[in-house]
């Protein structure tokens, strides 16, 4: 790709995502999000794990309370007295890191092998292939749930699950592409000038297989965020000395019969924004890379 038209790229790229209006909320909204959860020990009122600073007299206090020492909990407290605002945002910054973290490796173990699998073929391809196709077979969270229930909890344990059950979306996309890419002129003159496998993977067919997965990274993203909140609401991910939407969620359910909705809605809704604000991102990504999908 030559200089002039790399710069024409991106601007025909910013043009195309800048023309829908969803897709700017989405990053307006993600944006705020993720700045939020970077700097959350600098803007949160308190460190909601810190257990000098909890009073468990404060527990339980509808948004805009008075607690004992004279602070606002604009959105209110949980059953142990944790300043709800700073509990979102603490949680909000372990979800996002999270997922950020478990679908980079994903990304970078299923390209990998499916590079392999579509440029070697045969044999290689058909191993890979299977063990794609089996593990799609299976949901997703019950897999997660099963490694950890023989892993344990843990931040460790809960990527590592992550990873598992999301490397298989990028291998299978890869491949479909790299077969096709395979197959092109530009590849052949390469095997036939001598250059090496790595060389043709990397610097020739790599850069054409990106376009899919560009929009599988950010699906995916949000995807992750939203199993790791799943499997700490079904008690099998976080520990509660771990901040976690998906504990928070669970840790107000049960009080949601009494009324104190505030509990369980607010870090719902933070996880719900975090969500909708990458699958709207990544909707229009696919109608920006898929040719089928652009007027």
């Amino acid at each position: 790709m030559s200089t002039a038209t790399a710069p024409t790229s991106t601007r025909r790229f910013v043009s195309l995502f800048t023309a829908s209006p969803l897709a700017l909320v989405g990053l307006a909204l993600f944006i705020l999000t993720a700045g939020i959860a970077l700097i959350g020990p600098m803007i949160a009122p308190q460190n909601p794990y810190d257990l000098a600073a909890i009073n468990l007299l404060d527990s339980r206090l509808s948004p805009g309370s008075e607690g004992i020492d004279g602070n606002i909990y604009w959105l209110g407290t949980d059953g142990h007295g944790r300043d709800m605002t700073s509990a979102i945002i603490y949680g909000l910054r372990t979800s996002i890191m999270i997922g950020l973290i478990a679908s980079t490796i994903a990304l970078v173990l299923g390209t990998t092998l499916g590079l392999i699998a579509g440029y070697a073929r045969g044999w290689v391809d058909a191993v890979i292939m299977r063990i794609v196709d089996l593990q799609l077979s299976v949901p997703s969270i019950l897999i997660a749930i099963v490694l950890l229930a023989v892993l344990g909890r843990g931040v460790g344990n809960i990527i590592l699950a992550l990873v598992t059950v999301q490397w298989v979306y990028f291998a299978r996309t890869v491949r479909s592409s790299c077969l096709i890419e395979r197959e092109k002129e530009y590849v052949q003159a390469g095997v036939l000038m001598g250059f090496s496998h790595a060389r043709i993977l990397l610097r020739h067919i790599l850069p054409n297989c990106l376009s899919p997965v560009t929009v599988i990274v950010t699906v995916e993203f949000a995807h992750a965020i939203a199993l790791e909140a799943t499997l700490s609401f079904l008690g099998v991910g976080l520990p509660i000395t771990e901040p976690s939407l998906g504990y928070l969620i669970s840790a107000g359910f049960s009080y949601l019969l009494n009324g104190e909705y505030w509990i369980s809605i607010f870090p719902g809704l933070a996880l719900l924004v975090t969500v909708l604000s990458l699958n709207l991102i990544a909707d229009h990504l696919r109608d920006i890379t898929d040719p089928r999908l652009q007027r």
